[in-house]
């Protein structure tokens, strides 16, 4: 492994921070609600710190790393190669720092990196994605433009804004609808979208980004919108959540197969087209999320070790979180009638309703 330690981003940049963000975003967005009743004071916008919070994560997060570490080479007698990157020499030879290991399988799981928009301006300072924020902010930002509308936007851009950074995402596509999330139910995604803009988050759909501006540091973005006007917003922070694909140039001898967004095609006993090779995780596109890597991890093992086992990850449980957690599982609404002649509908709050008191 590349990182230093075993777990991959999840730990160090992604899950873990994502979900003591999503745990800020929903105290925030509570005591805001509630200020003045009960014991709940009045709220201060300025009262919670990204800087702060994302320091917080940084001072705890070698526990998860070596608990991780300990439990592979203590209780699961495994060894490990840690803090140096591999070579692919062939389907069943790696490279690593002068020694070549052979083996009747690979099995590859490398993650996935955001891609960044090809944008002038968009390495100006000031410009973050889920894994330089940690790293890499040192200031408070106090506006923010998120690029993309990907799950990372919806999650991230609630955070943000629930701290007091006024925040807008400009996406190309409707949120919420694209492939990946294709059992999300129209009723469930209009009630996540109009929570967040009832809580004041500005979001722009059909916006093609066209420049990050900044001197030094960035200062605002120009977009066009869907009806053709170039438009600019000021703003010192600028969010990337326009999603994550694989870099494959290590595995181009293998010859991998790949589907037209780029990541690699297995099927559902994780193998992919070259025998002997499997793959797992984000390498294989969403839902990117490190139950279905572990998952998918566990079926290329059980079927390298002689077991039929199957795992189809597209019909997995998915979620996310704005200021509180959604969740989805099997046929949407609209996937269900078009399957089967009578479908009963039971939800709460029911359609006619204020989604904010059920009134």
């Amino acid at each position: 492994d590349a990182w230093p330690f075993l777990g991959g981003s999840c730990p160090h940049q992604a899950c873990v921070p994502h979900h003591l963000f999503s745990e800020c975003a929903r105290e925030l967005d509570l005591a805001r609600h509630m200020q003045g009743r009960l014991w709940y004071p009045a709220f201060d916008e300025k009262q919670a710190s990204i800087r702060e919070i994302v320091d917080l994560f940084k001072a705890g997060r070698s526990y998860p790393h070596g608990i991780m570490n300990w439990q592979s080479k203590e209780q699961l007698d495994m060894e490990y190669i840690l803090n140096t990157p591999a070579t692919i020499i062939d389907e069943r030879t790696v490279e690593v720092e002068g020694q070549r290991f052979r083996a009747k399988n690979l099995v590859l799981c490398t993650g996935a990196q955001t891609i960044y928009p090809e944008i002038p301006g968009i390495g100006t300072p000031g410009v973050y994605d889920f894994a330089s924020l940690i790293e890499e902010l040192d200031y408070e930002p106090n506006r923010c433009v998120i690029i993309g509308g990907s799950k990372v936007a919806l999650e991230y851009g609630s955070f943000f804004h629930a701290t007091g950074c006024r925040t807008t995402i400009l996406t190309r596509s409707p949120l919420m609808e694209t492939a990946s999330l294709h059992h999300v139910d129209d009723g469930l995604r209009e009630y996540v979208i109009s929570m967040m803009t009832d809580r004041g988050i500005e979001i722009v759909e059909g916006a093609e980004p066209l420049e990050v501006l900044g001197n030094g540091r960035v200062t605002g973005v120009r977009y066009r919108t869907a009806s053709g006007e170039t438009r600019e917003i000021a703003t010192d922070f600028v969010f990337i959540g326009t999603g994550e694909r694989p870099d494959l140039s290590m595995y181009a001898p293998l010859g991998l197969q790949t589907d037209e967004r780029g990541f690699v095609v297995a099927d559902t006993h994780m193998r992919t087209s070259v025998p002997g090779v499997y793959a797992a995780g984000d390498l294989l596109g969403p839902p990117m999320e490190m139950f279905k890597a572990r998952k998918c991890g566990v079926g290329a093992a059980r079927n390298i070790m002689g077991e039929d086992y199957e795992f189809d990850y597209t019909e997995y449980p998915d979620f996310l979180h704005t200021t509180y957690e959604v969740t989805w599982c099997g046929l949407s609404e609209a996937e269900a009638r078009a399957a089967y002649p009578n479908v009963i509908k039971i939800q709460m709050p029911p359609d006619d309703a204020d989604p904010e008191t059920f009134a």
